[in-house]
């Protein structure tokens, strides 16, 4: 395991900080901006896990595939397993809010509340840092 204060495990942490905290002033003061809000929490919970995959010696995957960064890290963190439907109600939105459903980038909006990914990516990122500060030297 990397240092706890490792600047580059740092660096992405503080971006998932930004994206949680993007999609908190997002549902405060635009909460009709359902897309923008999940997508800014999918990214939060991405940046969190390939953190931890840092953290952890390792090189994060080029993915948006929540589910599939889970199951790398649950192999060393099996308490990352109570993540997997979290990370399932988000993976979507790495990709079908970025594009109009006509150009083939999705289909429909996956039909989850702002509200529910919100506190999705929280719980991630609660377990990350909890795994971090328990692992941290």
């Amino acid at each position: 395991m990397r240092p706890r204060d490792d600047p580059e495990v740092l660096d992405w942490l503080s971006k998932a900080a930004e994206d949680l905290r993007v999609a908190e002033v997002l549902l405060a003061n635009a909460p009709e901006l359902d897309s923008a809000i999940c997508f800014h929490c999918q990214q939060a919970a991405e940046k969190s896990l390939k953190a931890l995959i840092l953290a952890s010696d390792g090189m994060p995957e080029r993915t948006h595939d929540l589910d599939a960064l889970v199951t790398v890290l649950a192999r060393t963190f099996s308490s990352l397993e109570t993540a997997r439907a979290d990370a399932a109600l988000l993976t979507p939105y790495a990709v079908i809010p970025r594009y109009p459903p006509w150009t083939g980038g999705g289909n429909e909006q996956p039909g989850v509340a702002s509200r529910e990914a919100e506190e999705a990516a929280r719980r991630i990122e609660r377990i990350v840092r909890g795994l971090l500060g328990a692992a941290g030297g």
